[in-house]
């Protein structure tokens, strides 16, 4: 069943696919590898859809480090709300590590579900999805 390993059993409704959003901060002087760059997006959008989810979009934005309370700036969170909503996303998946602070203020920013990173991801199998 699509998106089982990431939403749960009951994942897929009316023969839809889940949909995910990616979310990734590139450190500025990055090298081309690591969380956010191209490598790695593809990387996770493989993995999604071995699960069964369709990526829809990805929002990535270069700075230094992390936000320590959105992961990305408040502009970035603005600009992935958006596409969570017009995408009609199921989960939000981040390329990258998250504080639970973090994956909490993601999701009630967005009104989805947040993973964050894969490995994290991929615990939440058995969790019912948000919406």
């Amino acid at each position: 069943m699509a998106g089982t390993w990431l939403m749960g059993a009951g994942a897929a409704t009316a023969g839809r696919r889940p949909t995910a959003v990616l979310v990734a901060v590139h450190p500025e002087d990055g090298d081309g590898s690591g969380p956010g760059s191209e490598t790695s997006l593809a990387e996770l959008t493989r993995l999604a859809d071995t699960d069964g989810l369709t990526v829809a979009d990805a929002v990535v934005q270069n700075r230094p480090r992390p936000d320590p309370a959105t992961f990305v700036g408040s502009g970035k969170v603005d600009e992935l709300a958006a596409a969570a909503e017009r995408t009609h996303a199921d989960v939000v998946i981040a390329d990258g590590e998250l504080s639970p602070g973090q994956v909490r203020n993601l999701e009630e920013r967005t009104g989805v579900r947040v993973a964050a990173g894969w490995p994290a991801a991929l615990a939440w199998a058995s969790a019912a999805p948000v919406r």
